[in-house]
């Protein structure tokens, strides 16, 4: 389990983040967590904050907690191979064991391929693709030597087509950085209700540190769904959203 060293954004908290690896570094974990949360608190907001706060929380045995912080580092940058290792460490720990449901081999294929780079990579790369596109048609346009714009026609037409795949990459990782709907159970454990009512028929019971799919909220309950497919509704202070 290895901390990281990197900065979180805002100079006026670099020396807090320092305070925070230094505490993690000497073993005082609960330290660490309260330097770490203090630069949350601010509105500040890193893969590295959050790595490094999964694992303080992973040191302290407060398994969901570091769940959480994990799923919230592997949102802001999830081709990263250490946050997803540690993620599966402390999942082991949790006591539900569902399985997923499959996904089609393109969908893990696309997915694969997004995550590879973060949303913000995949949106500075769509956009020298796009000043390419509009550079090699102005070329096309105002050169006139035939092999010059026959060069210029090729290069805007792959600039077409790799500015079309990229957008949809950029999008598709700007709306999974941004999606709201997935969240872990913080209770120890949670009776699932077949309705948004205490008197509702028990369906099943979920445990903390489960990650689970916000489908609707109603008032103070939320319908949800677990990796399984199935749903149903439990109390919304049961769980942090990611």
């Amino acid at each position: 389990m290895l901390i990281s060293t990197g900065i979180a954004s805002g100079s006026g908290l670099d020396s807090v983040f320092t305070k925070g690896n230094n505490f993690y570094q000497q073993k005082k974990y609960s330290e660490a967590i309260l330097c770490y949360e203090t630069i949350e608190k601010c509105g500040k907001e890193s893969p590295e904050l959050y790595y490094n706060l999964a694992n303080a929380y992973f040191k302290t045995n407060e398994t969901a907690k570091a769940i959480l912080y994990y799923e919230k580092a592997l949102k802001l940058n999830p081709g990263d191979q250490d946050i997803n290792y540690n993620l599966s460490i402390a999942n082991s720990r949790i006591t539900d064991k569902i399985n997923v449901l499959p996904e089609l081999f393109f969908m893990i294929w696309f997915k694969n391929a997004r995550n590879s780079m973060a949303s913000d990579s995949w949106s500075i790369l769509t956009a020298v693709v796009f000043l390419t596109l509009l550079i090699t048609i102005l070329g096309f346009l105002l050169l006139q030597s035939i092999i010059l714009r026959r060069i210029s026609a090729t290069i805007a037409v792959l600039s077409f087509f790799g500015f079309i795949v990229f957008l949809v990459f950029a999008a598709s990782a700007h709306m999974a950085r941004t999606d709201n709907s997935n969240a872990v159970i913080m209770s120890p454990s949670v009776v699932v209700k077949s309705s948004p009512d205490e008197t509702a028929t028990d369906l099943f019971v979920v445990h903390e540190g489960t990650k689970i799919k916000i489908l609707e909220n109603f008032e103070n309950w939320s319908e949800v769904q677990i990796s399984d497919g199935n749903s149903g509704w439990i109390l919304a202070d049961n769980y942090e959203a990611i």
